[in-house]
């Protein structure tokens, strides 16, 4: 799934991408790239509250990944923005 999202990222179509890691990260959940790579797609996409539950689940995965406090600072913004979107 991996290489299709990327694929797709390459070609210009971030909502297949999201669908690839979505479906990556439902057959593997312990996939923190996945993860992250979900969060990043969903919130170019605007998908907010999917992109904070993403990036949520990565930082379970990996509390003390070296971009940690770079993803939390991420995951406050896109809890702004989904509720001014509501």
């Amino acid at each position: 799934r991996r290489m299709m999202a990327e694929d797709a990222l390459k070609n210009k179509k971030p909502e297949d991408a999201l669908r690839y890691y979505e479906q990556g990260i439902e057959s593997y959940s312990m996939w923190p790239e996945g993860w992250f790579n979900a969060a990043l797609v969903a919130g170019e996409l605007g998908e907010y509250p999917e992109a904070v539950e993403f990036i949520q689940n990565y930082l379970e995965l990996v509390p003390d990944a070296k971009d940690a406090q770079s993803a939390r600072d991420q995951l406050e913004i896109w809890k702004m923005k989904a509720r001014e979107k509501k």
